[in-house]
């Protein structure tokens, strides 16, 4: 039904934006700006309650292999791609989840 990118979304989008697009705007516009349009309330972390944060190497450079992911999937045109940011794992409900 279509390609994993749930290891690939913020790479390709810093890859493709990097030279113009400073970290801080690319966040607000694939995280905050969705949720606002969407009518989302932004989620606020406070100690003591479950949080979901995304975690990543913004400069780091890494080659996509399709054989290594954690997708059940293979569906996708980056295996072997050269990237720029690299996702490095979540917290979510208390748990870290590293890759």
């Amino acid at each position: 039904f279509g390609i994993t990118n749930l290891e690939t979304f913020f790479a390709a989008a810093r890859t493709a934006t990097h030279s113009f697009i400073d970290l801080t705007t690319l966040i607000e516009k694939i995280s905050i700006n969705p949720s606002k349009l969407a009518g989302i309330n932004l989620p606020v972390i406070r100690e003591d309650e479950p949080a979901c944060c995304s975690l990543f190497l913004p400069d780091t450079d890494w080659m996509y292999d399709a054989e290594k992911t954690a997708s059940l999937s293979k569906n996708t045109p980056f295996h072997n791609y050269s990237f720029i940011g690299k996702p490095y794992g979540i917290i979510t409900a208390h748990q870290l989840h590293l890759s």
